[in-house]
């Protein structure tokens, strides 16, 4: 975010350079517990249903125990799930987003 306005002296003029479109998109998906934070993982660009296939059986599966209670937004990617990457398969107990 780009402030609109500056501070300068008495009668002069705020100068200062913004970069214009440069930035880059990280995703950061997590799953927290009691004890802490448990599967984080940065993923540089967008996340699409590819990638947090990927997340949820490489990472995010591996790490649940059973009675997890696994919550899930309204992202788009994550309804695309099929069944390898279901983390519910582990014993946890999976609630799906809410449409």
């Amino acid at each position: 975010m780009t402030l609109l306005y500056g501070r300068a002296a008495r009668g002069g003029r705020a100068v200062a350079s913004v970069p214009q479109c440069h930035w880059r998109t990280t995703t950061t998906p997590c799953a927290v517990r009691l004890g802490g934070p448990l599967a984080a993982e940065k993923l540089d660009g967008a996340t699409g249903g590819d990638t947090f296939l990927a997340y949820v059986s490489q990472v995010l599966a591996p790490g649940l125990r059973a009675r997890d209670v696994v919550a899930m937004d309204n992202l788009v990617v994550q309804r695309a799930r099929d069944s390898g990457s279901d983390p519910s398969r582990g014993g946890a107990i999976a609630l799906p987003a809410a449409v």
